[in-house]
């Protein structure tokens, strides 16, 4: 099958692409894409790639802040949903809805089990917006709008939405880079590109290669 991988950074692109030998990873072919940091540049990126491409499954890879008091630089995150943290469209909805969409979008259960099967991956909630969160207080202020949340990054909330829109099967999973409101924050961010990076995209190669070449048919509710 056809699975199209996102990335925001050239950073994370570099580590994607030395897992692509010839565009495939195992039976299937790989499409890597670098959207840019944000929500936009992620929904724009998405919807171009999958009126192009038509993939059968869309993923959305790279880093994330550990928001759990127990997640740690290098782990590694699989969003069973991802929610909104800077979305607030008022009467009719909750914080962190889009109106029209559901409060959080599920991963697809296919692809969830395949990265929870991945030794040391995490499942739960990802929170997304358009905040490089790095202080204790900004860590605070995302957990009141999504407090069971594990991990905070800024494309794949934008990234689901785009997939439930194009009827896409969407995954996200995210190593950890950092903890926000930790001392020297930006130092453990910069330290672990330095020397950790490598290392932590392997749960991304697990997955990738524990990927069918067909997806089973998905069970109807």
């Amino acid at each position: 099958m056809k699975v199209a991988v996102l990335v925001a950074m050239s950073a994370e692109r570099a580590r994607i692409a030395e897992l692509v030998s010839g565009g495939r990873i195992g039976p299937n072919e790989i499409v890597l894409v670098e959207t840019g940091i944000g929500k936009v540049n992620a929904a724009l990126g998405a919807a171009e790639l999958i009126r192009a491409e038509r993939p059968d499954c869309l993923v959305s890879t790279g880093v994330a802040g550990g928001l759990a008091p127990d997640l740690r630089v290098m782990d590694v995150v699989a969003a069973a949903q991802v929610a909104y943290h800077d979305v607030d469209c008022g009467p009719g909805t909750v914080p962190g809805q889009v109106q029209g969409c559901p409060p959080r979008f599920d991963a697809d259960p296919r692809l969830l089990a395949l990265a929870a099967a991945v030794p040391g991956v995490r499942v739960g909630l990802v929170a997304s917006g358009d905040s490089f969160v790095s202080t204790q207080a900004a860590r605070d202020a995302v957990l009141r709008v999504q407090p069971d949340a594990l991990a905070v990054e800024m494309e794949s909330g934008a990234l689901a939405q785009t997939c439930l829109r194009f009827g896409v099967p969407f995954l996200s999973l995210r190593a950890i880079s950092d903890t926000p409101g930790a001392d020297a924050h930006v130092a453990q961010y910069e330290s672990f590109w330095r020397d950790l990076a490598d290392r932590s995209f392997g749960a991304a190669r697990a997955f990738l290669e524990s990927l069918p070449d067909t997806l089973p048919a998905a069970e109807v509710r």
